[in-house]
């Protein structure tokens, strides 16, 4: 963020407890500024948006000190004007989210419903499609799972309401990911990279598609699995050596209740699935015993 002007900031929700531990208030902070993302590894600037923003900054009182809980985002003033609940609010008619905020309290991993494409990742066959302005991440979670940190999100390659580019029409033949649906993706960091290795199911688009830029199509010895699976990887001696193309693995996947995708990309373990069907539960056990048959 450069060039933030603050134009307002208005105090409200302010709660004067008995235990002064609980005193809380939060303020709406409206501000003009030149929002920029940038990528640290070459000081690429990958997006710049210059708007303004309106943020609700929540404080409690921290001993004798006020400290700043944490900031929400504010979509219209009329989220003032009705009284901005600070909990996670969600609506129901979004089975995705409803879903998503479910599994993470379940399993006390951190949740946030709009994450927008901070964190977005730039590399990989999954996100070749991504566009930092209309690309999206949401219901982003992230937690401890058995020692392994583990993050879900959805992820939008283009957004339906942001298709401009005549390229986009022809992205399903050089662009595996695109389907213009959301993906479920299921993340993990393994202790190793293995350069890029694509593992998808086949569907009917696949003989028609080129192969990812880069990459080389791979054939395994696993029968059933070539039949439903195909392949592609940057190395295939990366592929002859690698632990998650072991039975065990590729007989979850082809049981799996829905269609699960695989793709590493360095040391960043990827499960992902386009099937509205998804369960959190499955993809959290497969991404746990294939993160498991990876760092041995």
């Amino acid at each position: 963020m450069t060039n933030v002007h603050v134009t307002s900031a208005v105090v409200f929700n302010v709660d004067d407890e008995t235990q002064n531990s609980q005193d809380n208030f939060d303020i709406e902070m409206k501000a003009n500024v030149k929002d920029e993302i940038v990528d640290s590894s070459d000081d690429t600037v990958l997006f710049t948006n210059p708007s303004q923003l309106t943020e609700i900054w929540h404080f409690t009182r921290g001993h004798k000190t006020w400290m700043l809980d944490g900031i929400g985002q504010v979509s219209a003033e009329k989220e003032i004007e009705k009284g901005y609940n600070y909990n996670t609010v969600i609506d129901s008619s979004d089975s995705a989210a409803v879903t998503m905020l479910n599994f993470a309290n379940k399993n006390n991993f951190y949740y946030n419903a709009d994450f927008g494409f901070l964190l977005m990742p730039t590399k990989g066959v999954l996100f070749s499609a991504a566009d930092f302005g209309r690309s999206d991440i949401n219901y982003h979670i992230i937690g401890e799972y058995k020692g392994v940190l583990v993050q879900f999100f959805q992820y939008i390659p283009i957004d339906s309401n942001k298709q401009s580019k005549i390229s986009d029409m022809f992205a399903w033949l050089y662009r595996p990911s695109y389907a213009g649906k959301p993906c479920v993706v299921a993340q993990a960091t393994l202790p190793k990279s293995y350069g890029n290795i694509s593992i998808r199911h086949r569907d009917t688009e696949t003989s028609l598609r080129f192969k990812p830029p880069g990459m080389q199509r791979i054939s395994l010895e696993g029968v059933d699995f070539d039949k439903d699976f195909v392949v592609f990887a940057t190395d295939a001696d990366e592929v002859e050596s690698l632990e998650l193309l072991n039975p065990a693995i590729m007989t979850k996947l082809l049981q799996a209740p829905f269609q699960v995708n695989i793709e590493l990309v360095e040391n960043s373990l990827y499960l992902y699935t386009d099937d509205n069907t998804f369960n959190c539960d499955v993809l959290l056990d497969l991404l746990q015993n294939t993160y498991q048959e990876m760092k041995m």
